[in-house]
């Protein structure tokens, strides 16, 4: 009885013991962690052994590159290091350098060839005379041998070239041989040196008999050929090359081959290109050219146009497109006719332009009425479009997406219209309420939009705001509108105007500058102002105050260019911390002046500017901005000569295009930076 109890006992203890115990599991398999290796190769080696490297190297781990412990050789060549491309000629390591893994590597051996000498042997016992050898040869390496020689030629021979055996043929000017001597002769070959003439067709037809000659002695080439001209052509002489000029009559050349080739030369045949008036009156003179050869059409016509027309350019057929200015046919004919086309004066005369602007391309072109229409353009400015859609109203501002697909235009005392299809149709956003929108500016992508509403006055004791004053802010191409206000911080109890002028925008709408022309009777209090956050907040930045008339800004923001009224032109290359003034003594624009608006290319680097009742102004300015060169574009001769009252200036992402209105005036475009213009509205 009392055995049993103590195995039971027993049996119970052992099971509370085994029960306490945890069986352990099994863990997931740990990941192999990565390792890399390094292989050298001999790269070329005739004999030694390369270095081994058998270390498994973990990633960033250090390694030491070995040098040549296997004395690698290569005949003619000298070791020279490690890289890690087989064909690199600079060692990118050498023995003991190190640098941090990152995954496995082979490393080739880096060989230079060494030098050598080449001696020349006269090669026959009627030569005389010496040749310098050559002692900078390089194995490996191409040299150019001697065209000519300074041994005395055998009674009755020519030198032919060199060759590497006294009875081998010319090897030509450049030698390289394949294996490596420390020294090497090349033997003069001497001879009568007959050769033949081939010749080719360079694109005619048929075939020309072949021509003898002799090394040495001038040839006379045919005069003639009987191959058969490419149309349009006639033949003018041989060449050496297929589009080598005509070598004239006697051939010698310098450099013996036993046979060489010689190319037709052909040129255009002289043609006629007579006008037609397609519809207009009068005559135009023809005007002879060559084919084969581009010729620049008349940029104007004599023609008078049919009425409410103005000419456009010329076309191969009456009812053809406009070809560019320079011609070149690709089929002969003895006259070639080209017609006059002309486009209706769509925005012929003077006209109330208010604003103006363009694609990054300057290709597509838009500007705005007061009192009248949209107009587009989409060829720079050669033909438009009256946007009659968008309605007759007194329209201030417009920009332009990069592609000049998105546009928007401002009414004064109205509302903002964006269009999504370069101008075809419109939108009204009344979600931006009814303003003065002078300025406007568009993202590259059209997405965000800045505008600026005048009109901002009040008592500064009072603390009395007029609300019409504003910036207006859009992130989704105008469909809705947030508001962004700017005080003044002026203690006077005088009545101020806060006029609110201009805006510019960075491409990707992040950076902003927008100019007021803040005045009272007698006291100018406008700041210029700096949003680097799409406008949420904004500081000022130029510490003095002026009648600020227009700002302009590169694509990233960080060059912007502003202009006084009555003032001068500034610059700042630091997003609008340090400015420069570039109307000091002594500059093309120096002195005061009533500058009306500016524009600036993407880069910064190109600008231009107006002068209200004044001129054009282009400058280039360096990348830093210290420096700048200015050119006066209404100068005597030009299409914007003398004083004009312009009104708003556009320029392309390059700098090389600019359109420009005039109140009441003209519309003008350049594509050379301001050299030449176009009146567009003749």
């Amino acid at each position: 009885m009392l055995r049993n109890a103590y195995s039971t006992l027993s049996l119970a203890l052992a099971l509370s013991l085994l029960a306490g115990c945890k069986v352990p599991t099994k863990g997931a398999p740990s990941a192999p962690s990565t390792t890399y290796t390094i292989t050298y190769d001999a790269n070329g080696a005739t004999s030694g052994t390369v270095p081994t490297d058998g270390k498994q190297y973990r990633a960033n781990e250090s390694v030491t590159v070995q040098g040549n412990p296997g004395s690698l050789t290569r005949v003619g060549w000298i070791f020279r290091g490690w890289a890690t491309t087989e064909a690199a000629t600079t060692a990118e390591y050498q023995a003991g350098n190190k640098f941090k893994i990152t995954k496995s590597l082979t490393l080739y051996a880096v060989w230079r060839g060494e030098t050598y000498t080449i001696n020349f042997d006269k090669n026959h016992r009627g030569a005389g005379g010496t040749q310098a050898s050559k002692n900078d040869a390089v194995f490996g390496a191409s040299v150019t041998l001697p065209a000519a020689t300074t041994f005395r030629p055998p009674p009755g021979m020519r030198f032919l070239g060199w060759a590497t055996s006294p009875t081998g043929t010319a090897i030509g000017r450049a030698y390289n041989p394949d294996v490596y001597s420390a020294t090497v002769t090349l033997y003069a070959l001497w001879g009568d040196a007959a050769y033949t003439i081939s010749f080719d067709s360079n694109g005619g037809g048929g075939t020309q008999t072949s021509q003898s000659a002799v090394f040495g002695t001038s040839v006379t080439l045919p005069t003639t050929t009987t191959f058969t001209p490419p149309s349009g052509m006639r033949f003018l002489g041989w060449a050496e090359t297929s589009s080598g000029t005509a070598i004239g009559r006697a051939y010698n050349p310098d450099v013996y081959s036993a046979t060489v080739t010689l190319y037709a030369v052909w040129e255009g045949r002289p043609y006629t290109i007579s006008f037609n008036s397609n519809g207009g009156r009068g005559t135009q003179a023809d005007k002879s050219a060559v084919f084969g050869t581009p010729v620049t059409l008349p940029a104007t016509t004599t023609f008078t146009p049919p009425s409410g027309m103005r000419f456009l350019g010329w076309a191969e057929s009456s009812t053809g497109t406009v070809i560019v200015r320079t011609y070149s046919p690709t089929v002969y004919s003895a006259t070639v006719t080209f017609y006059a086309k002309w486009v209706r004066k769509t925005i012929a005369g003077n006209k109330a332009w208010r604003s103006i602007a363009m694609s990054s391309d300057g290709q597509k072109i838009a500007a705005v009425v007061r009192g009248g229409h949209i107009y587009t353009s989409s060829d720079g400015g050669a033909t438009w479009t009256e946007r009659t859609s968008a309605g007759n109203k007194a329209w201030r501002s417009i920009a332009m997406s990069s592609n000049g697909q998105k546009i928007a235009a401002g009414v004064w005392g109205g509302y903002i219209y964006t269009s999504s299809d370069g101008g075809a149709t419109w939108t009204e956003r009344t979600s931006a309420g009814i303003g003065y929108w002078i300025s406007i500016a568009m993202s590259r992508d059209g997405t965000k939009l800045a505008t600026v509403s005048p009109f901002f006055w009040g008592y500064r004791a009072g603390r009395v705001w007029n609300d019409t004053d504003r910036i207006s802010l859009s992130y989704d191409g105008g469909a809705s509108w947030g508001r962004s206000i700017t005080f003044s911080t002026h203690t006077s109890s005088v009545k101020i105007y806060y006029y609110w002028r201009s805006i510019a925008m960075s491409s990707d709408g992040t950076k902003l500058a927008a100019v007021p022309d803040s005045f009272n009777s007698s006291l100018y209090i406008g700041r210029f102002h700096i949003s680097e956050n799409s406008g949420a907040s904004w500081s000022p930045r130029l510490q003095w105050r002026a009648r600020w008339a227009s700002v302009a800004m590169s694509s990233d923001g960080q060059k912007i260019a502003t202009v006084e009224y009555g003032g001068h032109l500034r610059t700042s290359y630091d997003g609008g911390t340090a400015w420069r003034d570039h109307s000091g003594a002594g500059s093309v624009i120096a002195g005061d002046r009533t500058w009306e608006a500016i524009a600036m290319s993407s880069d910064g680097q190109k600008i231009a500017a107006m002068v209200e009742d004044g001129h054009i102004y282009t400058g280039t300015v360096s990348e830093d901005g210290s420096t700048s060169t200015w050119t006066d574009r209404s100068t005597a001769g030009s299409a914007i000569a003398g004083n004009k009252t312009w009104e708003a200036i556009a320029m392309s992402s390059d700098g090389q295009k600019i359109a420009a209105v005039v109140q009441h005036g003209h519309l003008y475009t350049s594509s050379d930076e301001g050299a030449t213009w176009v009146d567009r509205s003749k």
